[in-house]
C-alpha cells in the first residue's frame, strides 16, 4: 500500500512540474490561468452570499445549535396520530 501511494505522489510531483514549466513560459495560458481563477472565486463568492444555512435541510451542525437546544417534533407529532 506504501509502494502505492509513494508511486503516485512521484506522478503527482513529475507530471505537476512539467504543467507548471509550461504555464509559466506561456503568456497566453497565465493570463487565462488568472482569468479562470478570478471566475471560480467569484463564482465561490456569489454562492457563498446565496445560501440560507437556516433553510438547510442536511443536518450540519451550526455554530450556536446544539442537540440539546433542537426542537424535535417527534413526540408532538406521535400524539397527534392517537
Amino acid at each position: 500500500m506504501a509502494t502505492i501511494g509513494m508511486t503516485s505522489n512521484l506522478l503527482y510531483a513529475f507530471f505537476g512540474g512539467s504543467i507548471g514549466d509550461r504555464l509559466r513560459a506561456s503568456p497566453r495560458l497565465r493570463r487565462y490561468q488568472r482569468y479562470g481563477t478570478g471566475t471560480v472565486y467569484l463564482g465561490l463568492g456569489v454562492t457563498a452570499a446565496l445560501v440560507n444555512p437556516a433553510s438547510s435541510e442536511r443536518g450540519w451542525s451550526r455554530p450556536g445549535r446544539d442537540a440539546a437546544s433542537h426542537h424535535d417534533p417527534a413526540p408532538e407529532v406521535a400524539a397527534e396520530i392517537k
